[in-house]
């Protein structure tokens, strides 16, 4: 008898597929640090395949992109949702085809007093 736990992954994926780079899953702030790792990488396209997240990890994510002068994606079937649009409108080049979900409300931060 075998017992199978599957938990959550504890931030999105960055992965690279057939040489692009995805940002998957929940954003959180581990998520900056893998994505700071490869800022040396030019011409980065971020291919966003979100539910959102972590408010400040996707500004800072967001901002990392713009100092990188990066392309943020959201490709057919894909979505970039609540916090992802975040990282979305950081970059300086966004891309967004027929077909992707994108979606947005009104912003919060249960660790942020700052904002209601």
């Amino acid at each position: 008898m075998a017992l199978c736990v599957f938990a959550p992954a504890l931030h999105a994926e960055l992965v690279t597929v057939d040489g692009a780079t995805w940002l998957r899953g929940e954003i959180l702030p581990p998520d900056l640090l893998a994505l700071s790792r490869r800022a040396r990488e030019p011409g980065l396209v971020l291919h966003l395949d979100s539910r959102g997240g972590n408010l400040t990890s996707a500004i800072a994510i967001g901002r990392l992109l713009r100092a990188m002068k990066a392309t943020a994606r959201v490709e057919a079937g894909a979505s970039c949702l609540s916090a992802c649009v975040l990282v979305l409108a950081g970059a300086p080049h966004r891309g967004i085809a027929p077909g992707a979900a994108i979606g947005l409300h009104r912003p919060h931060d249960d660790e942020d007093e700052r904002l209601p």
